[in-house]
């Protein structure tokens, strides 16, 4: 899985821009890019969407990029979601319940 960094360096690469040519572009230091690359730090979101259609990015893939989960963390991700919607049934059967007697 690659980083965020590695990706932006691939498609600096990939599109024969220099670092210091997406700064410009940026509106940013090159310094900064080099922080980016790096993992030093992470870009703030408007220069997210910028980062991503100068270097033709997908802006879904970006936010993707090592959040990928395995199988086993999917499947207990599904087991917590149904429990969570099981607690809810179930208070909200409480509260039929309550309703029913407090009209009797």
């Amino acid at each position: 899985m690659k980083t965020i960094g590695e990706i932006i360096q691939i498609r600096l690469k990939q599109k024969n821009l220099s670092r210091a040519e997406l700064a410009k572009q940026l509106d940013v230091s090159e310094s900064l890019i080099t922080k980016y690359i790096n993992g030093v730090c992470e870009p703030p979101f408007q220069n997210v969407v910028k980062l991503c259609q100068i270097l033709e990015i997908n802006l879904n893939k970006y936010y993707s990029i090592g959040t990928e989960i395995d199988a086993k963390q999917q499947d207990l991700f599904i087991k917590i979601q149904r429990l969570n919607i099981l607690d809810k049934v179930e208070e909200y059967v409480k509260f039929l319940d309550y309703q029913e007697h407090s009209k009797g």
